[in-house]
């Protein structure tokens, strides 16, 4: 009949043995570049047809709001309206805004605009 301790060192010996390797297999790892930023649909289309429109960049942005003014009196003279509403009148204001940005930009060796 084996003797416990004899069970339990093959167990141990592969544990060991493990721990021992195991700074080895971190050092093989060799992390990823990091991600280029996208350039845009635009300038991705002009580069890829010629290499002289990597200097310039072209962008925009185009931004989208839409407000609901719900019962409100405002300031003057925006409230000039009161005298003339009654308890039945709601004054309810909605209205959408929206703003285009539009940007060309020019990169050299040594100067931008």
């Amino acid at each position: 009949m084996k003797s416990k301790l004899s069970s339990f060192l093959p167990p141990l010996a592969a544990g060991l043995l493990a721990l021992a390797a195991a700074p080895g297999l971190r050092a093989q790892y060799a992390p990823p570049p990091p991600l280029q930023p996208f350039p845009g649909f635009l300038n991705q289309e002009l580069r890829a047809k010629d290499p002289y429109w990597a200097n310039w960049d072209f962008s925009g942005a185009l931004r989208m709001r839409y407000e609901v003014k719900e019962n409100g009196l405002g300031l003057p003279p925006a409230n000039d309206f009161r005298a003339l509403t009654t308890a039945t009148t709601r004054n309810d204001n909605g209205y959408f805004s929206d703003k285009l940005l539009l940007r060309a930009a020019y990169t050299d060796k040594w100067w931008s605009a």
